[in-house]
């Protein structure tokens, strides 16, 4: 059994820096007028913190390796990584943290239970017992629960089982054929009075958080790619060479953006001088990106990856529903219900499951 350490608390640290980081990359996509300008530059300055710490522990280290002998798909972890930093920028607003950031873990553990099982993506097999598939479950209902899913469904029953209005129960009394009612007097005026019913329809889930899904399982497949090109190289190596990517990629769709793209076409026009109305916190996003590769670098071969996994993932969704609750870094203010707390507390209750058992 791993001996808790003071990297444990790195791993806290670190879980917590990525629902802060979700509130600053859509803040900062928002004030700057184009979510694609947020998510270079949280790429871009996560390179920075990793290119130092890469310099600093490469001696004797054989990079060619990573070339030669990785598999092809080792190398797209970058892109996966880019896939669910974009939806972050643009769904954080929408959502909020706890939501966007709840989902996007729940199928990133399905997915790594998925990758684990069937060993797909060169992962040592490790099958999928009662207990995670439990932990899975659990965490799915708890993002079902802090969306509000349980007041949707009773509202849909209450909507089905409200009382008949009077023009309800004649019209069903006509089409049972009902005798017991007198017929209608002929000629005779009558009074008719209207009564107003007043539906309130349920609220429907947004369908934006099939793409918090795409979000999380993009996330579980760049985890396992990751792992196999710092297997042929260094874990350094890998995290620099999947963000490095990450921001080239992002970097040649930003400028296809205010060129070609529905930026260039802003009124008034979209120039640098915008940024200056961001707020300094607002560009910190790629640093404790940054940082929290480094901390699970540093972290796991001290406490192993099931340890930080479970750490960090539990600090993210409790860190999430106080930002949310706060309305920290730019994020608007959901307040934490009974539901939103009941539903992180299963999330982190089916984590545990899974990194446990």
């Amino acid at each position: 059994m791993p001996t808790a350490d003071w990297t444990l608390i790195l791993c806290i640290l670190g879980g917590g820096g990525l629902a802060l980081q979700a509130g600053m990359n859509g803040t900062l996509g928002t004030l700057s007028r184009t979510k694609l300008f947020a998510s270079c530059w949280s790429f871009g300055s996560g390179c920075l913190p990793l290119l130092i710490y890469f310099l600093a522990t490469m001696r004797g280290v054989e990079i060619s390796r990573a070339y030669h002998d990785a598999p092809l798909y080792a190398h797209f972890g970058g892109i996966m990584g880019t896939i669910y930093v974009v939806t972050i920028v643009y769904l954080a607003p929408r959502l909020g943290a706890a939501s966007l950031l709840s989902t996007a873990i729940a199928s990133q553990m399905t997915t790594a239970l998925l990758l684990d099982h069937f060993a797909w993506l060169g992962l040592e097999r490790r099958e999928a017992s009662v207990g995670r598939v439990v932990g899975v479950l659990l965490t799915i209902f708890g993002v079902v629960v802090m969306m509000g899913g349980l007041e949707w469904v009773r509202r849909v029953l209450r909507s089905d089982q409200r009382p008949k209005s009077d023009e309800e129960h004649q019209q069903q009394d006509m089409v049972m054929g009902d005798s017991t009612k007198p017929d209608p007097i002929v000629n005779e005026p009558t009074t008719t009075t209207t009564t107003t019913t007043t539906k309130t329809q349920p609220k429907k889930p947004d369908w934006t958080l099939l793409f918090s899904i795409l979000a999380g399982t993009s996330l579980g497949l760049q985890a396992a790619m990751n792992a196999q090109l710092g297997h042929y190289s260094t874990p350094a190596y890998s995290a620099l060479f999947s963000f490095s990517e990450g921001f080239i990629l992002l970097l040649l769709l930003f400028l296809y953006d205010v060129t070609m793209g529905p930026t260039s076409r802003l009124d008034p026009p979209w120039t640098l001088n915008i940024v200056t109305t961001v707020p300094y916190w607002a560009w910190l996003g790629g640093f404790l990106g940054a940082a929290y590769v480094l901390i699970v670098t540093i972290a796991t071969p001290r406490l192993g990856a099931v340890t930080v996994l479970g750490t960090s993932v539990c600090a993210q969704v409790i860190a999430a529903v106080l930002c949310d609750h706060f309305g920290i870094v730019g994020l608007p203010v959901q307040k934490a219900g009974w539901e939103r707390c009941v539903g992180a507390v299963v999330v982190v209750g089916g984590v545990v499951l899974i990194t446990v058992l």
